[in-house]
């Protein structure tokens, strides 16, 4: 980059928008990304396989931050403006040096990897063709990406500085249309002239596997999931079940505290007596956040449920999101405009107001002393925790079960 404005413009789509590995037009044409497996230097001269782009149009090289997490190498913070595509813009607060070694040579290189929070979504899948790929035999152990038609994440880009020291002199056709293998120090590469793929379903090429429409499906699972395990209890307070995505037995080893408040109200209960902590168990980290102008919260806990535990996955990653059940600000606004008088309310502590069922309960957990001179104890939260992901969906469809309740009584009433 440009040292006297500090700027760095990319043109590959993954830095300022989600982009996908095959392009899709609707003559069902294919462009394959130049993607490769390669590995990473990590501490203790460990490597680390991750799938990385190599990216012509890129001034710079990219990291993301899960990556670079798992990595846990030192950084230099450096304020980095990125252009992309349409003027774009985000910002790299940070950068590592990266060491970078070949599966298939033995080919290094230092790069400098400015830090996002993320390269790109999962790329997606390309549906393979009937008569298969027809890579030669031989060719196969030395592909840079052997399975560049599977949906897999990417958390390194490489830019344009080496791009073509990477690249080699051969290029192979493989007899699949206009497919081609191109010699590099990563493997042999796959690219295209032309490529269309033949003899594919259409509802396989389309919307069935895209990101939008995955997303939908995922939600319409939440809602399945809220709809099957919603119950209220005695009292008629809502007690619902956390809508896990993955096994919780990924979740490692996490440790907090937390305050007394939640004790005091019931929101907690303490563990007693436990011989071994139980598998699926993960530990909230969290902290504290003064707010003097606030008449009435002085002081508030912030919950980190994204913090990862020592499997290197947090809660918040083995839950799922849920859709926004709410209106939008703008509808909200509109009919709030439309009356001569309106009245609003404040549910307090809103959140704490809606329990959680017992076999979850075990994933919210937290540790505990009123003074330091104190043995650490061991909580679980009963109530949903603010700041994990499914928690404004679950709270918002709690509210508006109770809203359609309340107007049929009150419909109920008007008519008798």
């Amino acid at each position: 980059p440009n040292n006297t404005d500090r700027r760095a413009s990319c043109l590959v789509t993954s830095i300022t928008q989600p982009q996908i590995s095959v392009l899709i037009s609707n003559v069902t044409k294919h462009v394959f990304l130049t993607t490769a497996i390669v590995h990473v230097k990590v501490k203790f001269r460990r490597l680390r396989e991750c799938r990385a782009v190599l990216d012509s149009g890129s001034q710079i090289n990219f990291i993301s931050k899960s990556l670079s997490n798992l990595l846990q190498l030192p950084g230099r913070k450096s304020t980095l403006p990125i252009c992309g595509i349409g003027a774009n813009q985000v910002q790299a607060a940070s950068c590592i040096d990266l060491g970078i070694q070949s599966r298939t040579s033995d080919y290094k290189v230092d790069l400098i990897c400015y830090l996002l929070p993320s390269i790109d979504s999962d790329l997606s899948a390309c549906p393979t063709p009937k008569e298969g790929w027809k890579v030669p035999e031989e060719i196969l152990p030395q592909l840079a990406d052997p399975e560049i038609y599977k949906r897999r994440p990417v958390d390194l880009l490489i830019g344009g500085g080496v791009f073509f020291d990477i690249l080699g002199m051969e290029r192979r056709s493989f007899n699949l249309e206009a497919l081609w293998l191109q010699d590099s120090q990563f493997g042999w590469i796959v690219t295209e002239t032309d490529w269309k793929a033949l003899h594919l379903e259409e509802d396989i090429i389309y919307g069935r596997l895209s990101k939008t429409n995955a997303k939908i499906l995922k939600e319409k699972e939440v809602v399945q999931h809220y709809q099957s395990t919603a119950i209220r209890d005695a009292d008629g307070r809502f007690v619902l079940r956390l809508p896990i995505k993955m096994n919780a037995d990924t979740l490692g080893d996490s440790i907090t505290m937390f305050m007394q408040e939640y004790l005091e109200m019931g929101h907690m209960q303490e563990v007693r007596n436990e011989p071994t902590i139980p598998s699926n168990s993960y530990y909230l980290p969290y902290h504290a956040v003064q707010n003097t102008s606030s008449l009435t919260t002085k002081v508030r806990v912030v919950i980190d449920a994204s913090s990862k535990s020592s499997s290197g996955i947090s809660l918040n990653d083995i839950l799922m999101r849920g859709p926004t059940v709410q209106e939008d600000l703008f509808a909200i606004l509109t009919r709030f405009r439309r009356h001569q008088h309106v009245i609003i309310s404040d549910i307090e502590k809103m959140f704490r107001q809606v329990g959680i069922a017992e076999p979850d309960l075990d994933l919210q957990r937290i540790l505990w002393r009123n003074e330091p001179s104190e043995s650490l104890r061991t909580y679980r939260l009963v109530t949903v925790t603010y700041g994990t992901t499914p928690a404004s969906y679950m709270i918002t469809q709690c509210l508006i079960i109770l809203a359609e309740n309340y107007v049929r009584i009150i419909r109920k009433q008007q008519q008798s």
